[in-house]
């Protein structure tokens, strides 16, 4: 049994081929649109993020030093992140691509360990930290979204997916 379409394949493929050429693909990767280029660095020629950046950074730090440690320390790791993006969108202080790198690569530790306890099987602490940084996350947009200013980033993306 197939699946039946309103519309016959030709429209639906016209289409679909028609939105694919007019996505921003440079977007996938540092999902930034142009206005927030200066959000980004151009490495081999695509942009890339530079707050996300530091994750994968992160990562490497935690996977090639297997630094342990202390919850109160690993409950700190998610704020500097968080506290940069939040200051900089509510225009207390000005972007600086080197500080969100450095700052986000706690993040990417913090991440590493949450990633790592879910794989050793410590799903109930795994789930905590994640709990704990999903509440970071809603309290920054919620801050935000106090202050309005969290529409008017969301519409920037959004007009920044098509060309």
């Amino acid at each position: 049994m197939g699946i039946i379409f309103p519309l016959p394949k030709q429209m639906i493929f016209k289409n679909f081929f028609k939105i694919i050429k007019q996505i921003r693909w440079s977007m996938v990767i540092s999902h930034h649109p142009p206005s927030q280029y200066c959000r980004t660095y151009t490495l081999f020629g695509l942009r890339t993020c530079a707050r996300c950046l530091g994750i994968p950074i992160g990562f490497i730090i935690m996977y090639f030093f297997t630094i342990k440690i202390p919850l109160s320390v690993l409950l700190f790791l998610p704020i500097p992140t968080f506290l940069n993006f939040l200051l900089q969108e509510l225009k207390i202080i000005k972007g600086n691509n080197r500080m969100k790198t450095f700052l986000t690569t706690f993040l990417g530790g913090y991440v590493w360990v949450m990633i790592e306890l879910f794989i050793t099987g410590t799903i109930l602490q795994a789930s905590l930290l994640l709990c704990y940084l999903v509440l970071i996350q809603f309290t920054t947009a919620y801050i935000l979204i106090k202050k309005n200013k969290l529409e008017p980033l969301i519409i920037e993306y959004e007009r920044g997916v098509l060309k």
